[in-house]
């Protein structure tokens, strides 16, 4: 087995445990994605190449990051209250985005 076909297959068996989790069938998955469900299972069974557009949809439809798709590990980038804050800090002014982080070291860790 070359290491592609174990990495598809790594990440198909990612993908059925979050399916799992989010108490999915294969069936109803498939469908909300737009995909057969034979699609599904042949991803689970790291059988078939994925996608770019199953990966899309499938992170889309249940929050999970494509880091932990492909590692395995959790991000930071996925927690949406991270990433609203690091939005909202991008759009101030370099004085204040200064301000801001002086406030914030002041807070016990």
């Amino acid at each position: 087995m070359s290491s592609f076909e174990l990495e598809k297959g790594t990440i198909g068996e990612r993908i059925k445990e979050i399916r799992k989790e989010k108490k999915l069938t294969q069936e109803v998955l498939a469908k909300r994605m737009g995909f057969a469900r034979n699609t599904v299972i042949n991803i689970e069974n790291g059988e078939t190449d994925i996608g770019g557009r199953f990966l899309y949809e499938f992170q889309k439809l249940t929050g999970c990051s494509l880091d932990y798709l492909f590692t395995g590990k959790e991000s930071i980038v996925e927690n949406s209250s991270f990433i609203e804050l690091l939005s909202l800090f991008k759009r101030l002014s370099p004085k204040n985005q200064e301000y801001i982080l002086l406030l914030l070291r002041e807070f016990p860790q």
